[in-house]
């Protein structure tokens, strides 16, 4: 059933953004490699956390579909390009993860990265465009051609105050990972909470940009998702 989204969005829901918290927050690890775990671990469980915050539930392959990140590819050429790529992964992390105001100023930008990625996907689950039987490969292209164009610079000053009250990172998240993202960072979607009304506001324009996408895509007969 495809269900308009309603005023449901303004009423702030935790579970909706702490996983998302939780990937952007994997760039203040020091240890290189283990921030990419993790923050992949966190990005995989957004899609069936959003949708089971609100009463819904999403395939497995899509779910995998949305979790996709910025990748190093598959290619052949990809695959040759890995260990150099590696090596400057390596050192540029050592480098701005000992200069401890890049790595906070990097979280922060990947915070409300993923605070976007989240509203888009708790969009989506509102408008039923992730459920059985819904054409979910058009709304997953239009998810990817939304993410790059969004901008989340009108989220920096949360997500700033977001990252300045986090401690203990690695234990943290090892925690969330084990016992549940949303109530171990809880302190933090306290945060987000208080400033909602402010937050809201970009985050519908996500929405809005979605929704155009959406309907350009699905007067379109060339959808390309891939799926891994």
């Amino acid at each position: 059933m495809n269900v308009v989204a309603d005023d449901v969005a303004d009423r702030f829901d935790w579970r909706v953004f702490a996983d998302a918290t939780a990937a952007g927050l994997t760039a203040l690890i020091p240890i290189p490699l283990l921030d990419v775990f993790l923050e992949g671990t966190f990005r995989r469980r957004m899609p069936g956390a959003i949708a089971q915050a609100r009463g819904s539930w999403i395939e497995t392959r899509d779910r995998v579909a949305l979790s996709r990140g910025q990748g190093w590819g598959l290619s052949l050429a990809g695959c040759l390009a890995v260990p150099v790529k590696l090596i400057r992964y390596i050192l540029t992390k050592l480098w701005r993860k000992i200069l401890y105001v890049f790595a906070v100023t990097d979280a922060t930008k990947q915070v409300a990265e993923y605070w976007n990625r989240a509203y888009l996907i708790d969009h989506m689950v509102r408008l039923g465009h992730l459920e059985k039987g819904a054409d979910t490969d058009r709304a997953i292209e239009a998810f990817y051609r939304v993410v790059p164009e969004i901008d989340p610079s009108p989220l920096w000053n949360l997500a700033k105050e977001v990252v300045a009250a986090s401690h203990r990172v690695i234990r943290t998240l090892f925690r969330a990972r084990k016992e549940g993202t949303a109530a171990t960072l809880g302190a933090l979607g306290t945060i987000l909470a208080e400033h909602w009304d402010a937050a809201v506001s970009p985050l519908e324009e996500v929405a809005q940009l979605y929704d155009k996408t959406y309907r350009e895509v699905s007067s379109s007969d060339d959808v390309s998702v891939v799926r891994r």
